[in-house]
This record gives structure tokens, C-alpha cells and sequence, in this order.
């Protein structure tokens, strides 16, 4: 388990992390309870 702590002003963007590393932890559970390997995505350029 590991443990991520953000920080900083308001109205920057921590929920929004937040919520992003929510979705990913719940797909790679759901991989792992599945026995399906993990898909890694590349990351789209801003």
C-alpha cells in the first residue's frame, strides 16, 4: 500500500489528482482480481 499526500493552495487542481488516481487504482485492482495484466497507456502530449 502506499500512501500520497497533496498539498497546496486553493483551487489548484488537487481533487482533480485526486480523482485521476482513484480511477487508475480501481482499474488496476480490477485487473489484478480478474488475472488480466495491467494495460499501460501512453501518455498524451499536452
Amino acid at each position: 500500500m502506499k500512501f500520497i499526500l497533496l498539498f497546496g493552495p486553493q483551487a489548484v487542481g488537487k481533487m482533480t489528482v485526486g480523482h485521476e488516481l482513484e480511477k487508475i487504482t480501481v482499474a488496476v485492482v480490477q485487473s489484478i482480481s480478474q488475472g488480466r495484466p495491467i494495460e499501460h497507456r501512453q501518455r498524451q502530449p499536452y
